[in-house]
């Protein structure tokens, strides 16, 4: 009716059970988060758990894209979450971060960064 698609989240510690729900539901694409905490710049993500929740998603969710987020902050992420099975990635706090130091200079060379990865 609005237009904007429901996105579910699901984590590191989601069951199956939810997993299944949550790619039932959404629309437009699954968020998968990649890290365990509060979200913002990590120096490393645990690629090697990411790559099993993201087997484990991708069995149910048909379709729909795959994104990676919270904690992607460098171009060597977003490769290795691409390789893990990941769609797409997800970034905020470091963009926030690279728009605070750089201006939109420094956000629109942040992102060529990472877009380059993809």
């Amino acid at each position: 009716r609005s237009g904007i698609d429901l996105v579910q989240l699901v984590t590191l510690t989601s069951r199956d059970e939810r997993i299944a729900l949550a790619c039932a539901a959404s629309r437009g694409f699954i968020y998968v988060v990649s890290a365990i905490g509060t979200t913002g710049a990590r120096a490393a993500l645990d690629v090697d758990r990411l790559r099993g929740l993201l087997a484990r998603v991708r069995v149910h969710a048909g379709d729909l894209p795959l994104l990676c987020g919270f904690g992607v902050s460098q171009p060597q992420q977003v490769r290795e979450l691409r390789a893990a099975g990941a769609d797409g990635v997800i970034v905020g706090s470091a963009a926030i971060s690279a728009l605070e130091a750089g201006g939109t200079a420094g956000l629109a060379g942040f992102v060529r960064s990472l877009a380059g990865a993809l």
